[in-house]
């Protein structure tokens, strides 16, 4: 019952009653003893066994050799598109501007140009998927509202890159397999193929030429620094 009872038998006035000793201290109840409360025990973790999963799952997103090739794209280039589609041949020029971002992950990639002499804006990404053991990209532009989506390889010298989608036939409606083939010729040029596969046969539809910025020409900062020559 605590320390009051204990203290109330201590002070029995009867006869032969024991006299009450003041100098000693009461005895203490047990429930008046405080005692240290415990930490509770945190939830039981491996940390070398987590330690291990994060490692794993840095080690199997680090960017590789495959992530590399696509390093050589980088920077400014000229771009003459000629549109070979029957009936619609044409010819147009425009920039493209690729950089790596996230770690060197995924390329980055916005044209600025012209399509039938049209304002055409354009931009996707490009990667390496470690986990699917290919590479992987979409594109987006001013003249359609879908994103299109391709996947492929590339050749072991990493000179030419093979990739694959669906996207609808423009002319019919109905879906087709896309193909685009990216071919290094030198390291200030490269290739963009495109082809339509509708029915069993493939068309080639569209060519870009790329050509690095100040390569073959001199740059507009320089033409602009240059002094009419006297006669």
């Amino acid at each position: 019952m605590g320390a009051p009872t204990v203290l109330a038998q201590g002070k029995s006035s009867g006869p032969g009653a024991p006299s009450a000793q003041p100098d000693k201290a009461p005895p203490h109840s047990p429930k008046s003893i405080e005692k240290p409360k415990a930490d509770k025990p945190a939830p039981f973790t491996s940390p070398r066994k987590g330690e291990d999963k994060m490692k794993a799952f840095e080690e199997a997103n680090k960017p590789g050799p495959s992530h590399k090739m696509l390093e050589q794209f980088v920077g400014e280039w000229a771009a003459e598109a000629k549109d070979l589609t029957p009936g619609e041949e044409n010819v147009d020029k425009g920039t493209m501007t690729i950089t790596m971002m996230y770690g060197n992950r995924f390329m980055s990639m916005d044209f600025d140009g012209r399509n039938h002499g049209k304002f055409f804006r354009g931009g996707g990404m490009m990667g390496y998927n470690n986990a699917e053991k290919r590479f992987e990209a979409t594109w987006a532009d001013s003249m359609s509202t879908g994103i299109m989506y391709m996947t492929g390889s590339s050749s072991g010298d990493g000179k030419v890159f093979t990739l694959t989608g669906e996207a609808p036939n423009p002319m019919t409606g109905k879906k087709a397999t896309w193909k685009e083939v990216i071919t290094i010729t030198s390291k200030d040029t490269w290739r963009d193929d495109f082809s339509m596969i509708d029915g069993g046969k493939e068309m080639k539809v569209m060519e870009i030429t790329y050509t690095r910025a100040g390569v073959g020409g001199k740059k507009d900062s320089e033409k602009k620094d240059e002094k009419p020559k006297g006669k």
